[in-house]
C-alpha cells in the first residue's frame, strides 16, 4: 500500500456509512438516520451516496465522489423546518380562508333567523298592541277595536256566550339590516288571533258588527236583559 493509500481515511466500525455520525460499539444500525453501521474494517464509505468501497479506493465507484478528502455530512434542520413553516403557514391561510367562508355562511344564516324572528316578533307586537274598548249598556256589550293593516275579507269573528275571537291575515313590512351598509325591506304574511273575554253571557246569533276604516265595532245583546211590556186585556 503506497503513501498516497495510507493517508485515505478509514471508516470505524461504529461509523454510520450514511450520515457520518458516530454511534455506540455494538450498534448495529445508526441512532441518527437508521442505516445499518455492520460494516466490515478498513473500508470507505461515500458521503454523498453511500456506496461502500474496498479500503485504497480513492474515487466513489458509483457517483465519483473524491474519498481521500471528503468530509462527514453535517446534517441540518433548519431547511426542513423552513419547509415545516411554510406549510403551517399555508395551512393557516388555508384555516383563514375557511374560517372567513364558515363566517359569511354564519352571517347568512344568522341574518335568515333574525329575520324570521323579527317577523314573529312583530307580528306578536301587534296582536297584544291590539287593545279591544269594551262598553256595557243596560242591554248589551259594545265592543270597539282598531285593527290596522287588515283587510274586512280578511277578517273572522267567532262568537260564543262568552267570548269573541277574532282572526286576520295581513301584510307586514319589516326593515332587515345585512351588517353595517345593507339593509332591506321585506313583505310577509303575518296572522292575527286575538281572544276578548266578556264577563257575562250574550246572544250570540244576535249580535251585529260593522268595519270601517280600520275600526270595528259589534254589538252583542246580554242574554239576561228582561224588557218589560205592556200586556192588554
Amino acid at each position: 500500500m503506497n503513501g498516497n493509500e495510507n493517508n485515505v481515511p478509514e471508516i470505524s466500525q461504529n461509523s454510520c456509512p450514511q450520515c457520518g455520525i458516530e454511534n455506540n460499539e455494538n450498534a448495529k444500525f445508526c441512532i441518527e438516520c437508521g442505516q445499518s453501521i455492520l460494516i466490515q474494517e478498513k473500508e470507505n464509505v461515500c458521503y454523498g451516496c453511500g456506496i461502500i468501497s474496498p479500503a485504497g479506493t480513492k474515487f466513489c465507484p458509483e457517483c465519483g465522489q473524491n474519498l481521500t478528502n471528503q468530509e462527514a455530512p453535517v446534517k441540518s434542520v433548519n431547511k426542513s423546518n423552513n419547509g415545516l413553516r411554510s406549510l403551517i403557514k399555508k395551512d393557516k391561510s388555508i384555516t383563514q380562508r375557511r374560517s372567513l367562508t364558515s363566517k359569511l355562511a354564519s352571517d347568512v344564516t344568522k341574518a335568515a333567523m333574525k329575520a324570521t324572528e323579527d317577523i314573529k316578533k312583530s307580528v306578536e307586537d301587534y296582536t297584544l298592541a291590539v287593545e279591544a274598548e269594551i262598553k256595557e249598556t243596560e242591554d248589551s256589550f259594545i265592543v270597539a277595536i282598531e285593527l290596522p293593516k287588515i283587510e274586512k275579507e280578511d277578517l273572522d269573528i267567532h262568537i260564543t256566550p262568552r267570548k269573541i275571537n277574532l282572526k286576520a291575515e295581513f301584510d307586514h313590512e319589516i326593515e332587515i339590516e345585512q351588517g353595517t351598509i345593507i339593509t332591506r325591506r321585506e313583505t310577509q304574511r303575518g296572522f292575527f288571533n286575538k281572544d276578548i273575554i266578556l264577563r257575562k253571557d250574550i246572544i250570540p246569533d244576535e249580535s251585529i258588527a260593522e268595519f270601517e276604516d280600520d275600526h270595528l265595532i259589534i254589538k252583542l245583546p246580554k242574554a239576561d236583559f228582561k224588557q218589560g211590556f205592556k200586556l192588554k186585556i
